[in-house]
């Protein structure tokens, strides 16, 4: 080989090599994004959400105060209220305002993995943010049963302290695995006993 063919076949090893050392790292990045955003992190929640009239010397409190529309029972209805953020554990994000809608058939939600049994679960129910800022445009769906003490949580999207929406993995409905073991379905707490409301709170784990 020449001494001008052997300087031209070093000139195109040496920018092959270049090429690759720009290449391999942007290739490892763009796998390491995509294994964050599907795997997330386990978080232990615990929601209490207001959702009744509270007055103070028969004037209701601004701020403060909640509706529902419908009973639990019904068909369909809905809640706005208002979540406490002193709660056992994460209360992120529904902590603010916050707007509970229900219903018997499938609504805008992705229904029970592996397919619903319709004697258990039988409303479909959806938590969304109600607020700007930290937070926003978070919601959650899921199915409660007949009595709202369990939910099996289907997805969602909450919107994380880094900004960005994170899908909500589903959980199973193992009654045994429920609000102590990560992955296990929420423990529902429902007191609809309220004068034109009620309060709603769920516990237990969440991926997202």
């Amino acid at each position: 080989m020449t001494t001008p063919t052997k300087a031209a076949t070093a000139a195109v090893l040496t920018l092959i090599c270049c090429l690759s050392a720009l290449l391999l790292p942007a290739a490892s990045a763009s796998a390491n994004d995509e294994a964050v955003a599907g795997g997330g992190s386990w978080h232990q929640v615990h929601w209490h959400i207001n959702a009744y009239r509270q007055t103070a010397g028969g004037q209701e409190i601004s701020g403060v105060s909640g509706r529902c529309y419908g009973s639990w029972r019904d068909p369909s209805g809905q809640c706005f209220g208002y979540g406490e953020r002193k709660t056992w554990h994460d209360s992120f994000p529904f902590r603010g305002y916050t707007h509970i809608e229900w219903s018997s058939h499938p609504a805008g939600c992705p229904d029970v993995p592996g397919g619903r049994d319709p004697a258990v679960w039988v409303h479909q129910v959806k938590i969304k943010t109600g607020y700007q800022g930290t937070g926003e445009d978070s919601f959650l769906c899921g199915w409660v049963d007949r009595g709202w003490n369990t939910m099996v949580v289907t997805g969602g999207k909450i919107r994380g302290y880094d900004g960005y929406l994170h899908d909500v993995q589903p959980s199973n409905g193992r009654l045994a695995e429920r609000e102590h073991v990560q992955g296990g379905p929420l423990y529902v707490f429902l007191d609809a006993s309220r004068d034109q409301g009620a309060v709603i709170g769920l516990r237990g784990w969440i991926r997202y």
